[in-house]
């Protein structure tokens, strides 16, 4: 994870900027902030859970659940480090500042979230306990594919969530930058053309900048390289490697 990632959270209390600094390598690092600025929806379990910050709502396999501020904290940090342990005094440190040690309050907290999203409370699938280290929450998204552009970097593709990462990386992309850079990666060796594009995002019916401004914003994304216009109004995923030229 980067070294700095700034991160809003609807907390019981503002708490000052705090990294959490990791004791071996599987462990979080991540700095929450003052700010307001609304967090976007996290989608884990390809797509089975969605979680609102700024709404203190989860919804799992469509059934809305309210949280409490402090369940939405400690939820939030851990959905901000994805499969990594997230160190026990740190989520106190963080969502209980200024108080005296207490782990019995975010075991507490940690139980009222497994009831409430966990199909199974009891064998804890979802958010993992590690002995006296902290918390994980594991999503189980399935891997797609990886392909390796021409610049060295990693993308892949997740079938469920339409989740996409960049050297490992989740990258945030609206829902039409997604599902364009979808149809660009189920087959990287063929060119798409604008009419298909236009046709599967649009239904046929787009005025003639839309596509452009699309790449446009996806190219300032993965980088300008990523993406090759061919001629004939053809795009392409610049791969290493392409069977097609």
């Amino acid at each position: 994870m980067p070294k700095e990632q700034e991160r809003s959270l609807i907390q019981p209390e503002l708490v000052t900027a705090k990294e959490l600094v990791p004791t071996s390598s599987s462990v979080g690092k991540v700095v929450f902030d003052r700010t307001t600025t609304s967090q976007q929806e996290v989608v884990l379990l390809g797509g089975r859970l969605r979680h609102t910050p700024d709404q203190a709502t989860i919804y799992i396999d469509g059934k809305r659940i309210q949280l409490s501020k402090t369940e939405n904290a400690v939820f939030s940090i851990l959905s901000s480090n994805v499969n990594l342990t997230v160190p026990a005094s740190q989520i106190e440190e963080t969502v209980w500042p200024n108080t005296s040690p207490n782990n019995s309050r975010l075991r507490l907290t940690i139980m009222r979230l497994r009831k409430k999203i966990d199909p199974d409370p009891e064998s804890a699938s979802i958010i993992q306990s590690e002995y006296r280290r902290g918390y994980k929450l594991v999503d189980t998204d399935e891997l797609d594919k990886t392909v390796t552009l021409q610049s060295g970097k990693t993308l892949s593709f997740f079938t469920k969530s339409k989740k996409v990462e960049v050297d490992e990386k989740q990258i945030r992309l609206t829902k039409q930058e997604s599902e364009l850079l979808y149809i660009l990666g189920e087959q990287t060796e063929i060119p798409v053309t604008r009419e298909e594009i236009v046709e599967k995002l649009w239904q046929g019916s787009t005025n003639k900048y839309s596509l452009g401004t699309l790449v446009y914003r996806l190219r300032k994304k993965l980088g300008k390289e990523a993406i090759e216009t061919l001629g004939g109004g053809k795009y392409r995923l610049s791969v290493v490697d392409p069977t097609v030229s």
